[in-house]
């Protein structure tokens, strides 16, 4: 299954970028997630995890990374695997 969604803004890809980035605030803005937190800095192969409202922990990895632009998370749930793109375009 795939899903997309994109947003038109005036802001700019710096803050969007610093928005994204900001693990530990993931939870003000992503309603099904009740924390997340990232060991080190935010960069391919970087590792965190995440606590939805619903279900387990689960771990992720930054599967790729390229400043102000796009990055790609990785995590594994019960019976799936889930892939995160975020794109500033």
């Amino acid at each position: 299954m795939q899903y997309t969604h994109s947003i038109v803004t005036t802001a700019s890809p710096e803050k969007i970028w610093n928005l994204w980035t900001d693990v530990k605030t993931w939870k003000n803005w992503d309603s099904i997630l009740r924390d997340a937190y990232l060991t080190g800095d935010f960069k391919t192969d970087a590792e965190g995890v995440l606590t939805p409202d619903k279900g387990p922990k689960a771990k992720f990895r930054v599967k790729s990374c390229k400043p102000n632009f796009t990055y790609t998370l990785d995590t594994k749930l019960p019976f799936a695997h889930l892939y995160i793109r975020r794109l500033i375009g």
